[in-house]
């Protein structure tokens, strides 16, 4: 926040200064001078009066100019004021909005390839690296369990979580079943399973290839509460592409923190914010030093009481950050959406 000396710094016309430049330096690339913002703020505002404003911009560390007389280029508390100004009602174009629906809806209903393609699709539309987390195993309990014949000592098992993530096996057992049986015994299993947790779960009156499946089942859910937080990871070529990551130790800091840092993907997400809510994080705000030339914007997907997993978008702190926004709280409610009409079904 701006102390008060700062807040009557940001008036209205620094706060179009500020916001032109960074605009425009998103999308240049080049420091910004201040003839070019005079000539797109106002006929009437001299060259003077904008370097002034962006001489007070640089002493209170909104922006940096490399040399007295160049342009100036956004710093992390620059692109803060920038975001906290951002319209709440932002919203993308129609065409842009159609566009994502569109490739949307193609995607089946699995939520394993709902999260794949939500991420390739996000990667492509925001030119950057998207990390998609998948729902967390401590809300998972199990939905619904599903046995097909096969034939009379071959079942395959389908369970189905309820975060939507669904476990295939094929089990050969040494029990004879006919294909009545297993539909007496699946029905027996969902009524003793459906709604509960692994320690809910009580097989103690099972007997013979209800307790052998019933077993499997547990077994299976103990897997799935011990691993940890699942990453779908997409666009990293676009973003080690950037112009802030030529050199080569920049693109093996990201490559590496990306693909071998574990324990820095967990802590970007350790935090889980408000349901469908948005989280923003800018270069210097990061605690962890690696990200100091990165933004980092995160909405959470979910149901409406209900906590699933987290989307996020990581770029250079020149990103387009309206865009980027208006397109996560799309993609969240087209998810939160298909998700809604899975658990229905």
């Amino acid at each position: 926040m701006p102390n008060v000396e700062e807040f009557f710094l940001i008036n209205v016309r620094t706060e179009n200064v500020l916001k032109f430049l960074i605009e425009d330096y998103i999308g240049t690339k080049s420091p910004v001078s201040s003839t070019s913002i005079a000539k797109t703020i106002s006929p009437k505002t001299s060259s003077a009066t904008i370097r002034h404003d962006m001489s007070k911009l640089e002493q209170y560390g909104y922006i940096t100019r490399p040399h007295i007389s160049s342009g100036g280029i956004p710093l992390s508390k620059g692109y803060r004021q920038y975001v906290n100004n951002l319209d709440d009602s932002l919203v993308l174009e129609e065409y842009e909005m159609s566009q994502i629906q569109e490739i949307f809806s193609n995607i089946n209903d699995d939520i394993e390839e709902i999260i794949k393609e939500t991420a390739k699709l996000l990667s492509v539309i925001c030119d950057n690296l998207t990390i998609i987390t998948f729902p967390k195993s401590e809300i998972t309990k199990l939905r619904h369990v599903e046995l097909v014949f096969i034939d009379e000592y071959s079942i395959f098992l389908v369970i189905i979580y309820s975060n939507l993530m669904v476990k295939k096996e094929l089990i050969k057992s040494k029990t004879f079943v006919t294909k009545e049986e297993l539909i007496k015994i699946s029905n027996k299993l969902n009524g003793l399973f459906e709604g509960k947790t692994k320690d809910a779960i009580n097989i103690g009156n099972l007997v013979g290839l209800e307790k052998e499946l019933g077993e499997k089942i547990i077994d299976e859910l103990i897997i799935l509460d011990s691993e940890q937080t699942e990453y779908e990871i997409n666009g990293l070529v676009r973003l080690i592409a950037q112009p802030e990551f030529s050199e080569i130790e920049k693109k093996n800091v990201i490559t590496d923190m990306v693909e071998g840092d574990k324990d820095l993907l967990a802590q970007i997400f350790s935090q889980n914010i408000d349901n469908n809510s948005l989280d923003v994080t800018i270069g210097s705000e990061n605690t962890e030093s690696k990200l100091h030339d990165l933004s980092l914007i995160k909405m959470s997907y979910g149901l409406e009481d209900a906590f699933l997993g987290s989307l996020a978008i990581i770029g250079p702190t020149r990103m387009t950050y309206i865009k980027i926004i208006g397109v996560l709280r799309v993609v969240s409610e087209l998810m939160r959406n298909r998700i809604g009409f899975l658990l229905r079904v």
